[in-house]
């Protein structure tokens, strides 16, 4: 496999030792295959440039309209991708700092919840902010972005404005807001990191493997973007495949998350945190190891909603996939 002039910053080291270990010999008239200064390019593989795009359609069709729960073929793609995720490390620039995606927040990290409500439960939620704007009773949980129907899942932010503008309220409605707090570690795969992930290292490259690896590294980055967009009214069977991935994550990835967290479609720059619920089903289904930080309720009143647009291609779903 050839080596791209750009992916590695000491390309000339390299093709120095190569040169080196290179068994021709010029005085018989013979022609070195490597040699200093050569311009090497990579060579294209076989394989579809993108491994994983197409199997990921394939899961959506699966658990839409053939096999609901976990098929070989879904769990052999989910283990696929996140295979090695605990290993994968986020370089920023801008400060710089180098973290992994793996995230474990301690005890005390601070996130947002919001709920839409009428003018006359303002009373009810005074009287009781957790009960009422935290977590929802399974027996009232709706489906959602990373839960389907019963399940409950808790939904939240690292801003307050992110958490209400993620419930899109409408001009006129009011938002009632809460800080929770962290009542222990909670261990979190953060998706936003994956969009600036390092990659496998030089090394990587002679791996046999290399190429599916690497596919996956760029198909998560894909993916950051697949489950921060919201789901139009009337398509909320789209939810099924990110409800999936969370109970994969929560419930079969070994060791399981706490968590996900991903960016706002909603608010600019905004972050998104969703907690699994792992307790007892026959237990208090708001138990997400979180408190109320008291005297934090605080209420919104939406008053301008702003759009922008974008004009697309006539082949809108090559278009809608090109932004991806």
């Amino acid at each position: 496999m050839g080596i791209l002039q750009d992916d590695i910053d000491f390309r000339d080291e390299l093709v120095d030792a190569i040169v080196e270990e290179d068994e021709c010999d010029v005085r018989r008239g013979e022609i070195p295959f490597f040699e200093h200064g050569g311009a090497y390019a990579q060579i294209p593989d076989e394989e579809p440039v993108d491994y994983f795009t197409p199997r990921w359609k394939y899961i959506v069709e699966e658990v839409k309209y053939n096999r609901r729960f976990f098929s070989e073929a879904i769990r052999e793609f989910f283990d696929g991708i996140f295979s090695g995720v605990e290993d994968i490390i986020s370089v920023e620039t801008s400060p710089i700092s180098i973290r992994k995606v793996v995230r474990n927040e301690p005890e005390g990290f601070t996130v947002y919840r919001a709920r839409i409500i009428d003018s006359s439960e303002i009373v009810k939620v005074q009287a009781d902010a957790f009960k009422e704007v935290g977590p929802t009773p399974k027996e009232k949980a709706r489906s959602g972005r990373m839960s389907p129907e019963g399940v409950v899942a808790l939904y939240c932010a690292t801003e307050k404005e992110t958490a209400i503008a993620e419930l899109r309220p409408a001009i006129g409605q009011t938002s009632a807001v809460i800080a929770l707090r962290f009542s222990k570690e909670l261990r979190l795969l953060d998706f936003r990191r994956l969009e600036s992930a390092l990659g496998d290292g030089w090394s990587a490259y002679f791996d046999p493997k290399y190429k599916q690896s690497s596919d996956a590294r760029n198909f998560l980055r894909k993916l950051h973007y697949l489950i921060s967009q919201p789901v139009m009214p009337g398509k909320e069977a789209d939810y099924l495949i990110t409800q999936t991935m969370a109970e994969y994550l929560a419930h079969v990835y070994e060791p399981g998350f706490d968590g996900i967290v991903f960016g706002s479609s909603q608010f600019k720059k905004g972050t998104n945190i969703v907690l699994f619920a792992k307790n007892d089903p026959f237990l208090d289904s708001r138990d997400f190891s979180v408190d109320y930080v008291p005297g934090t309720l605080s209420f919104h009143r939406t008053e301008k909603v702003a759009y922008t647009h974008r004009e697309i291609s006539r082949d809108v779903q090559a278009s809608l996939w090109a932004d991806e």
